[in-house]
């Protein structure tokens, strides 16, 4: 099953890359929040180039990051409705062939956990790279925030997935 998912994934790279970005770039930011206020106490002063770089934790970057995550799961769902329209004739194919209903939810849900461990993961250690290269070294919160940046691309995904079987389950009802 887990093969199956990853070729299904890589036969359509674009729609794949797209939503792991989409998955990494808004976990790349909630993991330079947790970083900061985690690892730094809220205020990182350190040097870039030769230039100060000074930042600090601020409620709205919170609220920025709430938001972004939430676009990015709309995102992700609306991506994911457009992948499963496009690909419902493979699926009643498989149906066809023997694959029972659940077989095929389980196959959908090993490529919607695959793009958030995938997304989370480079945002993870995008984030950790970037810590290490502004403070010049590794503090504990860091690795605790790379922890929990993966675990919400994996929450990310699974939750723009179920969106994404309301949005059908709505379509498939409206029509029949």
């Amino acid at each position: 099953m887990l093969g199956q998912a990853i070729r299904n994934l890589l036969r359509a790279p674009k729609r794949t890359s797209l939503r792991v970005l989409v998955i990494a770039a808004s976990c790349g930011a909630l993991g330079q929040e947790l970083a900061l206020r985690w690892a730094f106490g809220g205020t990182l002063a350190a040097s870039w180039l030769g230039h100060t770089v000074w930042l600090q934790a601020d409620p709205i970057d919170t609220s920025v990051v709430i938001t972004t995550l939430v676009l990015a799961t709309a995102t992700v769902a609306e991506l994911d409705w457009l992948s499963a329209r496009r690909r419902v004739i493979e699926r009643r194919t498989l149906q066809a062939i023997g694959w029972s209903a659940g077989g095929v939810v389980r196959l959908v849900a090993w490529e919607v956990t695959l793009l958030g461990m995938a997304g989370g993961l480079i945002a993870g250690v995008i984030d950790v790279a970037g810590g290490l290269v502004i403070a010049h070294r590794l503090p504990a919160g860091m690795l605790a925030a790379a922890t929990a940046v993966a675990g919400t691309g994996l929450l990310v995904s699974l939750a723009g997935a179920a969106l994404s079987a309301v949005r059908s389950d709505r379509r498939a009802s409206a029509v029949g």
